[in-house]
């Protein structure tokens, strides 16, 4: 056989190779994609000069050259672009309200210790430790400082440790923070050795749950895992926030990516909504960990709610019930949605906000008709048509999902790419367009 792609697809063992493959790593991403696996697949049997799926399969399973053999593939399968203060939102909530906040709590142990889970090829980890190095320098003396930060590919981790990156990496960065950061040697830029201290790269496959037992520095104050689980199954994803939950400290906070917060997949947490972003925090609810370290309190703190709310009034508006929502109130902010279309049923922000509502809580069918209506009223909804895509996309409907995630993209394509899209939580277009873009080509 050939090492093209008819000739993959066409072998009788390509189904349980590609079956074996994505157990292991959790790239659910590449479940309905099987012309773009075969592909990659064809690139490393090439490259082995293996026959057949039947052979390349069992050099995976071998037990000295499999796990090699595997990282090899699992570099073909994953990409590793990434930047330095990739959504700049997040670090500015970590700059004004996260850290100082969690400096504050542990004040008494003087220790911090962060996870960067899928950190790629290092901008993450990094772009925390300028954060701390050059902003919090101050407050974290004599403090014991720990950024963990892990990948499956291990040709990301080895380009991490080394720190050398081009000017495309670090195109978000001020001019400043370039000259005190990193030394350019022609068109490479080193990061100096001062921001590297601290940072620990390691190995970590986030789909394989026997090893969060053994992620190194545990337990964390923050874990960052951003545009990651994009990659992996609904199922998966709830895992894997419930392994996050274990590994964080009583008021320990997950920052994830802008698409990542949907549904019902944070019931554990207290989710908090600011105008740039949401971000999730593990309640303080271990009566001797507040009582060593209390906590701060923060204008953006999620406020416990009181034990009967009182309902809504008629006149109430849908920031009302965002509100409402994100304290956990679910049902008072289903009811302020519900009133405002009683009065206004063309409220578009209204039948999304009810739509994401619908969606956190289960209710799949109904979300969905909130989202029809939503960008029937405005065609021009962009985020409608994303969680429009998503919902279709669960429901089994591919052919509604690439039709919803075509339009998505089509609305996009007018923008400017850094324009900042309406209801978003600072998610750019040119996000939310690669996003589309993805979710189209693992329905293709």
């Amino acid at each position: 056989m050939t090492h093209t792609v008819p000739g993959i697809l066409a072998d009788a063992s390509f189904l349980q190779l590609k079956t074996f493959v994505l157990r292991q790593t959790g790239l659910a991403y590449f479940a309905d994609k099987d012309t773009d696996f075969a592909a990659r697949l064809a690139r490393r049997m090439k490259a082995l000069d293996v026959a057949s799926c039947g052979s390349y399969f069992a050099r995976l399973r071998h037990p000295l050259e499999g796990p090699e053999e595997m990282e090899r593939l699992i570099g073909e399968l994953t990409i590793g672009e990434t930047y330095f203060f990739r959504q700049v939102e997040h670090f500015d909530l970590l700059r004004t309200r996260i850290l100082p906040e969690i400096l504050d709590r542990k004040a008494a142990s003087r220790t911090l210790s962060i996870w960067s889970a899928g950190s790629a090829t290092g901008a993450e980890a990094y772009s925390l430790s300028m954060l701390l190095k050059t902003e919090f320098a101050g407050r974290l003396e004599d403090w014991s400082v720990s950024i963990t930060a892990t990948d499956l590919n291990v040709d990301f981790l080895a380009a991490a440790r080394e720190g050398v990156y081009t000017k495309w990496a670090l195109r978000s960065l001020p001019p400043h923070l370039m000259l005190c950061c990193f030394d350019q040697d022609g068109a490479q830029f080193q990061i100096r050795p001062q921001y590297k201290q601290d940072v620990y790269f390691s190995y970590h496959n986030l789909a394989d749950e026997e090893t969060f037992d053994r992620v190194p520095r545990a337990p964390f104050d923050l874990i960052v895992c951003r545009n990651v689980m994009i990659y992996f199954s609904p199922e998966q994803n709830h895992r894997l926030v419930r392994n996050f939950h274990g590994l964080l400290q009583p008021g320990g906070w997950l920052i994830v990516g802008h698409a990542e917060y949907g549904g019902s997949m944070f019931p554990d947490y207290e989710t908090v909504h600011t105008d740039a972003a949401v971000v999730f925090r593990k309640p303080l609810h271990d009566s001797a960990a507040m009582m060593f370290h209390p906590p701060v309190p923060l204008d953006l703190a999620p406020v416990p709610p009181p034990e009967s709310s009182p309902p809504p009034p008629p006149a109430a508006q849908v920031p009302t019930a965002r509100a409402l929502a994100d304290r956990g109130e679910w049902d008072a902010a289903e009811q302020v949605c519900r009133q405002r279309l009683q009065s206004d049923p063309l409220d578009c922000e209204a039948h999304f906000t009810l739509g994401l509502i619908l969606e956190h809580r289960g209710a799949d069918d109904e979300a969905i008709k909130e989202m029809r209506s939503t960008i029937y009223l405005d065609r021009g909804f962009a985020l409608g048509y994303y969680h429009l895509g998503m919902l279709l996309r669960r429901a089994g409907d591919a052919s509604g999902s690439r039709k919803a995630f075509r339009n998505l993209e089509r609305i996009l394509s007018r923008k400017e790419p850094s324009e900042v899209v309406e209801h978003g939580d600072g998610i750019q277009t040119h996000e939310l367009l690669e996003l589309a873009r993805m979710h189209q080509a693992a329905l293709a």
